[in-house]
């Protein structure tokens, strides 16, 4: 996989992407082809910013283990970043910044969410923790949970 053939005749000095369904499935790894593709930009002197609704330590997870090379991690859509100087499984990273909830707004907004997941008798297919999930700056409700199967999800 080439993406660099794909890119208009000026060098782009940045490449900003979306994760999820992007260049990977949704909160699956990336690829071992699209790793290569990606470290092949960042050869070519592409700086490469992701973006995603996850968290940064689930796209740690997702990207940065399959990446040699440096790159930015913009989690829970751009609520927290992160610089990573070194990919792979040793990656080194820096905290540019993190803008979350407090943990009274936290705990208001998880009690109006599990209100309405009782309320509505929403079962998931996974766990009550996989359904819900508090990422500091951002929550999520996943009706299925978010690990359940992804034929299940797309049909839902």
């Amino acid at each position: 996989m080439q993406l660099h053939r794909e890119l208009p005749a000026f060098q782009p000095r940045v490449v900003l992407m979306d994760v999820d369904d992007t260049i990977a499935p949704s909160t699956m790894p990336v690829s071992p082809e699209m790793a290569a593709a990606l470290d092949g930009l960042c050869a070519k002197g592409i700086a490469l910013v992701f973006v995603s609704g996850g968290s940064v330590e689930h796209m740690w997870g997702q990207v940065t283990r399959q990446l040699a090379r440096p790159h930015t991690l913009l989690g829970t859509s751009g609520s927290h970043a992160v610089d990573v100087a070194v990919g792979g499984p040793q990656g080194t990273r820096q905290e540019l910044f993190n803008h979350g909830f407090s943990a009274q707004e936290r705990s208001e907004i998880l009690a109006a969410l599990q209100a309405l997941i009782d309320r509505y008798h929403v079962v998931p297919d996974t766990s009550a923790v996989d359904q819900l999930q508090d990422r500091g700056c951002q929550f999520t409700l996943s009706a299925l949970g978010r690990g359940a199967a992804e034929a299940r999800k797309r049909a839902f």
